[in-house]
């Protein structure tokens, strides 16, 4: 009788370790199935809270193990906004072309073109964070709807973006839910309006400290429902 554990079993036992980053690195060395098991979970998120070891990821990583990468959130790298450069992030992005939810902000030295060529092979995209990134424009919009048309989440927050953005964004961006746009300061009123008819499934949107915005807006508590809330309300921040 055949003592092992079925494969499914072992996966779903793994995954538990998700956020064990250690563990996981561990369980690969044990043995072939174990490799194959975790491998997978190990690479779905990876965690760098040094510039070093981020470096050495991007250089040893192979489009195969890429293709396990899912998630990158770089919050925790230690003076990100100056160390990583695009070219590092486009030699990443083009090993990780399932990634589904990328984590941008502060790097205040992106530029357009370089977002562009960054998320180029990005098609499957889901989430972009892009909060504070100085740079940013609408040229960097323009280059998020044409590679990246499922977006759900998208933050542009003190970009300098206007409302010829909002309005690619609501043309393009259909499956769009949530959008930080907090310190926008060359949007309008029109722009928004603009992108309230056309996302129809936005749940959400952050408008504060946008002064060129005239009048209230309002915006669904959730997809499903008719009651609105005022966004100008202390409440509906985040």
């Amino acid at each position: 009788m055949d003592k092992r554990l079925p494969f499914e079993i072992l996966t779903d036992i793994v995954s538990h370790l998700k956020d064990e980053q250690y563990s996981l690195g561990q369980l690969v060395s044990t043995s072939k199935t174990m490799h194959k098991a975790a491998l997978p979970m190990l690479y779905r998120s990876p965690h760098f809270e040094k510039m070093d070891s981020f470096k050495s990821f991007v250089a040893n990583l192979t489009p195969e193990v890429g293709s396990f990468v899912y998630e990158l959130d770089l919050h925790m790298l230690v003076h990100r906004w100056k160390s990583i450069t695009a070219v590092l992030l486009t030699q990443l992005t083009c090993k990780t072309r399932n990634l589904q939810v990328l984590n941008l902000d502060f790097c205040v030295e992106l530029s357009n073109n370089a977002l562009r060529e960054i998320i180029k092979p990005l098609g499957d995209l889901r989430i972009l964070g892009l909060d504070d990134c100085l740079l940013l424009g609408d040229v960097a919009v323009e280059a998020i709807v044409n590679s990246c048309p499922f977006i759900v989440e998208l933050g542009l927050s003190s970009t300098h973006i206007r409302d010829k953005s909002l309005f690619l964004i609501a043309k393009h961006l259909v499956h769009l839910e949530r959008i930080y746009l907090s310190s926008c300061d060359h949007v309008t009123e029109v722009g928004i309006k603009a992108l309230l008819d056309g996302c129809k499934k936005l749940k959400h949107f952050d408008v504060r400290d946008c002064y060129n915005i005239v009048g209230e807006f309002h915006q669904p508590v959730d997809s499903d429902s008719d009651e609105y809330i005022d966004d100008n309300s202390e409440e509906e921040t985040i």
